[in-house]
């Protein structure tokens, strides 16, 4: 119900913004009596979505398969509500899923509304999920089996090699691991 009030809602307007902003802080976590609490030293994953289906269905299909997932958090920041990517998310059943929605202030578009979404989702997983790292994934980079358990590891050399270090980049695999998985 509270998301079809957030749709009817004008946009951009007093009362989407509360809806949202109710939406964000007290919407739970999916699956979440399914999948227990993520242990200690778990890393969420960040996923921002906007209306690429086309991205986000073969996506979702390679997350199942990621080694590990079930023991964290998928975190999905919706950039609007298309019913579309809705239903594709909310029939994730292999792990842990919280939703938020980022309100996007009408007048920025393009790369600059794209960075603001990535920060204040940023900003939404540390203070709400209370994580210490976050593992994000780029919009068209996509999750091979071995995502999770390799953040892991790279932490581990993280801590040990730089002490004072606080993150750590992945790259990606090359473009025709695309064509041979998804």
């Amino acid at each position: 119900k509270l998301l079809g009030d957030v749709r009817a809602a004008k946009a951009g307007g007093e009362k989407a913004k509360r809806l949202i902003s109710h939406w964000n802080t007290f919407t739970p976590t999916r699956n979440a009596l399914r999948y227990p609490q993520p242990r200690a030293g778990s890393i969420p994953i960040l996923l921002l979505v906007h209306e690429r289906t086309t991205y986000l269905e073969p996506a979702l299909r390679l997350y199942e398969r990621v080694h590990g997932i079930n023991g964290t958090t998928l975190v999905v920041s919706h950039h609007g509500t298309s019913a579309a990517a809705w239903r594709l998310v909310e029939a994730v059943t292999f792990c842990r899923v919280r939703q938020f929605l980022f309100a996007a202030p009408a007048a920025l578009h393009g790369a600059a509304a794209q960075r603001l979404h990535l920060t204040w989702a940023l900003h939404q997983v540390f203070a709400q999920l209370e994580a210490p790292e976050v593992l994000f994934m780029a919009d068209g980079v996509w999750p091979t089996p071995d995502l999770y358990q390799h953040t892991l590891w790279l932490r581990h050399v993280r801590e040990g090699y730089c002490e004072e270090c606080v993150g750590s980049l992945l790259g990606e695999h090359p473009k025709d691991w695309t064509e041979h998985h998804a």
